[in-house]
């Protein structure tokens, strides 16, 4: 059995351990909710995070080009970088799977003389960590931008409302 197949036999055991670690990221009471709640419509972060690392996971193993994987890491860093996660616990889950999938392939036959497969294996995952970073950055420029934007619309309204005022005098 190759090394992709055992991985995709292995999948939502891989992909619900994969959550886990980025439901640690969270505080415990937090984590609790993303996890237990299965309304999409309660829980859109969880639901979401949940889909879009079994899309990430399938890519992944699936030797999918890293710009496909756009769209799901997209999906997970949008939500985090709003949450004032820093760059490092926003795409820290992505780094977690690579212990996953060492502990699952640890002693398996599939291990033996796929060393170079491991390898490409986890340089998508580290190609991938790199895009989710600049997400990430992207993300966060936008939201920066948008409250700038903010800021400044309500310092022109508090300046014509001074206009109005002192211009009656």
């Amino acid at each position: 059995m190759s090394l992709q197949d055992l991985l995709l036999r292995s999948r939502s055991e891989i992909v619900e351990q994969w959550f886990h670690s980025l439901l640690a990221s969270y505080p415990a009471d937090t984590a609790r909710f993303l996890d237990s709640e299965s309304d999409p419509f309660r829980n859109p972060v969880g639901q979401t995070s949940r889909k879009a690392l079994e899309s990430l996971f399938t890519g992944i193993i699936g030797a999918q080009p890293v710009n496909e994987l756009r769209a799901p890491l997209d999906e997970i860093i949008r939500i985090r970088a709003v949450q004032d996660f820093t760059a490092t616990d926003a795409v820290g889950f992505m780094m977690q799977l690579k212990p996953l999938l060492r502990d699952r392939l640890r002693g398996t036959a599939a291990t033996n003389g796929n060393a170079n497969h491991l390898r490409e294996l986890e340089a998508r995952i580290d190609a991938a960590t790199l895009l989710a970073f600049d997400i990430y950055v992207e993300c966060r420029e936008q939201f920066y931008a948008i409250k700038a934007n903010a800021t400044r619309r309500r310092t022109e309204i508090l300046l014509e409302h001074m206009n109005r005022k002192g211009g009656g005098d």
